[in-house]
């Protein structure tokens, strides 16, 4: 009996030992399930928090970057121009032509001497690199896109004298050959394709011969033809190819500074007066807008000029816009995929590097971020991804192989 009573009550207190683990498993077990929901709501909160700085995070462009111990500090700010690569060569005068299959063909220009050498700007890659060497070192000279791809180069000044010789620049060979001779010796003529494929050149000067004439190069023949000559002889003027076909020629100078506008008909081979600009310049900048429009702006006439005009193909008559905020000539115009148009740098008593929006639809003009370099007879060239690309030019020292890019906002 007593060995039956023992043996209950070590039963008894086995069962007591059982119940009290039982009950701390369960009080571990409820800890361990409130300690993971506490893990997994405050990941999903750090999670949303997350998503939520993501969605807000405003469109900017990194501008610097600043390393502290193990601290990262990043600076934002809205920007429009990005310093690209550098051109092998400092050049002004030169010419800037998109190719066909989104590069930048860069020729000639003058850095100390005139320079004949060729160089290639990819976007995609945001390099320059060197091409062949054109046959000719000239500035003051024009690059056409033609039809078929190639560049047409035609004409300008060697340091010694005005030149006439032409070549063609094949991207898919990257050489060059030399075609026909112009009929005229030019600098500061023009150069526009035509809707039927052909080339049209006008004006310019010849020695100290200002000129009236115009030429036609065909890419089939690789020929020259004379065409009609113009009504006024003219040098640093601007030819625009109008949605009609027909081209208008602007201002200009040869003795006295011009305000007379003239056009040529391609089916007839003629030159008609149009319209008087309300002011005479040179030197100045013309961009067709998407009305069809044409927007004249800034140049020189004794002084740097703000004024800006517009032309009216259906009128045939010029009217003033808003002036721009900055007097300039030797400036660049671009039309933008958003139908602005962007001016860039220039000069009047100094170098500028100030830019401005013309918007069409209000006719007012809007200062943007400044370049990078103050630059004047440079290019300017819109890509195919609508930035812009300007490039060489000089400042109040020397031939600048900078070049950057605007992208608009």
């Amino acid at each position: 009996m007593y060995i039956s009573q023992s043996l209950d009550t070590l039963i008894s207190k086995d069962n007591q030992k059982r119940k009290w683990w039982q009950s701390y498993r369960l009080v571990i077990i409820g800890i361990s399930f409130i300690l993971l929901a506490l893990a997994i709501i405050t990941t999903l909160a750090l999670l949303l928090k997350c998503v939520v700085l993501v969605s807000i995070k405003p469109q900017t462009t990194i501008i610097s970057t600043i390393v502290t111990s193990s601290i990262t500090t990043t600076t934002v700010k809205q920007q429009n121009w990005i310093n690209t690569d550098r051109m092998s060569n400092g050049r002004n005068f030169h010419t800037a032509t998109l190719l066909n299959n989104g590069k930048v063909l860069v020729t000639g220009g003058l850095s100390s001497n005139p320079l004949n050498s060729a160089e290639l700007y990819d976007p995609s890659r945001d390099i320059w690199t060197i091409t062949s060497s054109m046959n000719f070192s000239r500035y003051h000279h024009t690059a056409t896109l033609l039809e078929n791809g190639k560049v047409l180069i035609t004409g300008g000044n060697d340091d010694h004298n005005s030149i006439n010789t032409t070549e063609l620049y094949d991207p898919l060979t990257e050489s060059w050959l030399t075609v026909s001779n112009m009929n005229n010796e030019r600098i500061d003529h023009t150069a526009s394709l035509l809707d039927n494929g052909k080339v049209l050149v006008t004006g310019g000067k010849s020695g100290n011969d200002y000129l009236n004439t115009a030429e036609l190069y065909d890419p089939l023949t690789n020929n020259w033809i004379k065409t009609s000559s113009m009504n006024n002889a003219r040098v640093e003027h601007t030819a625009t190819l109008l949605k009609n076909g027909k081209i208008l020629v602007t201002g200009g100078h040869n003795i006295q500074v011009l305000n007379s506008a003239e056009l040529y008909d391609p089916f007839k081979g003629s030159w008609t007066i149009t319209g008087k600009m309300i002011n005479a310049r040179y030197s100045h900048t013309a961009s067709l807008l998407i009305d069809g429009k044409v927007l004249v702006t800034g140049g020189l006439n004794q002084n740097a000029l703000n004024s800006a005009e517009l032309y009216d193909p259906f009128t045939e008559n010029w009217t003033s816009t808003t002036n721009m905020n900055s007097t300039r000539w030797y400036s660049t115009a671009s039309l933008l995929n958003n139908g602005k148009v962007l001016i860039t740098g220039g000069s009047n008593n100094e170098i500028l590097n100030t830019v401005e929006l013309y918007d069409p639809s209000k006719q007012t003009w809007t200062i943007i971020n400044n370049m990078t370099n103050t630059r004047y007879s440079h290019t300017a060239t819109i890509l195919n991804n609508g930035n812009v690309l300007v490039m060489g030019g000089r400042n109040s020292s020397m031939a600048l192989d900078t070049a950057e890019l605007y992208s608009p906002l």
